[in-house]
């Protein structure tokens, strides 16, 4: 900010890009005040304070009013935390039942049928995972080796290069 204080033109730049910036509400930045304020505040300006803290006051009369505020439903601690205040659903149904409500659950569409095949399923498919896991570490060994073999190919190769070198 030091180059800016005493540059007109850099001012303008930058009041030109706040001005870019207000209208996206992604940056929040529909309640900047204007940055020639801000640097003559900061040299001791009297008006320009008076200006922006006005320019304060009006954008906190509008979110009381419920312009510009947060949505609706939503207090500051929600927008602020990325932590769900609700509690999780099974306890809130737990406590909509103490209040005497009825909770429609969702029938299982299966039965006795459903968890024979789904037992003998995972018998089937479980070994065969182990076994797809034990084949893939030995492929990875496989490829590990290989990559030594090149590497002990081309020290060979460095080695008979250097040894023939020295020989002239």
């Amino acid at each position: 900010m030091a180059a800016v204080k005493g540059d007109p033109q850099a001012v303008a730049r930058i009041a030109a890009i706040g001005a870019m910036m207000c209208d996206d509400p992604d940056f929040k930045l529909h309640g900047m005040p204007d940055p020639a304020d801000i640097i003559a505040a900061q040299k001791g300006d009297r008006a320009a304070l008076a200006r922006i803290v006005q320019h304060r006051q009006a954008e906190r009369r509008q979110e009381s009013m419920g312009q510009g505020g947060p949505r609706r439903g939503q207090s500051g601690l929600q927008i602020q935390s990325f932590v769900s205040f609700h509690p999780p659903l099974n306890r809130r149904a737990k406590r909509l039942q103490r209040m005497g409500s009825h909770l429609i659950a969702p029938v299982s569409a299966g039965g006795l049928g459903l968890k024979i095949f789904m037992t003998v399923l995972y018998l089937i498919v479980g070994p065969l995972l182990a076994v797809a896991g034990v084949l893939m570490l030995m492929v990875i060994g496989m490829m590990i080796g290989l990559n030594l073999m090149v590497l002990g190919l081309w020290l060979t190769v460095i080695h008979w290069i250097f040894v023939w070198w020295n020989g002239k």
